[in-house]
């Protein structure tokens, strides 16, 4: 690792304030060091990690992908791509982002799905609105307007 200079040190961030410009905390940086996924552009005379402003770029993609349900094995796959070698860095570059691609178009596939159960859903809660009995899962295993199920979503809320 390289010992930052006092020039370079004023262009970095110290680790507790890369952890506030990141959101995050000095514990999941660390750990984050430790799977790879983030490396400290240098440290201080005293030890001290350093970190490039680029860097909470890196953060941030860290932070999509988690919320696209994706591991941190699964992201260090994603984010390990040699850049000491330029040999087909374009294409691995090219294959994170279709897979990145993938998983978001699936997860908003699944966002659609949801939305429309939903929507159902509310659809059903319009009728118990109107209906006389009280709303449970016991009253109204069949409706009694609609002679159907009580939606799962309904049931869930109960």
């Amino acid at each position: 690792m390289i010992e930052a200079t006092k020039q370079d040190q004023a262009e970095l961030l110290q680790i507790g304030a890369f952890a506030k410009a990141a959101g995050t905390n000095l514990r999941t940086l660390r750990y984050y060091e430790e799977l790879g996924l983030i490396e400290p552009a240098g440290r201080s005379p005293g030890g001290f990690r350093h970190y490039d402003r680029h860097q909470l770029e890196r953060i941030a993609a860290i932070k999509r992908l988690q919320q696209l349900g994706l591991s941190l094995k699964e992201i260090q796959t994603f984010m390990s791509i040699d850049r000491t070698s330029s040999n087909h860095v374009a294409e691995r570059v090219d294959g994170a982002l279709n897979r990145q691609i993938a998983l978001i178009e699936d997860r908003i596939k699944a966002m659609q799905h949801d939305l429309a159960e939903l929507r159902v859903a509310k659809e059903k809660i319009a009728h118990c609105k109107a209906c006389d009995v009280t709303l449970t899962p016991d009253n109204c295993a069949s409706c009694r307007q609609d002679h159907k199920p009580l939606h799962p979503v309904i049931r869930a809320l109960l």
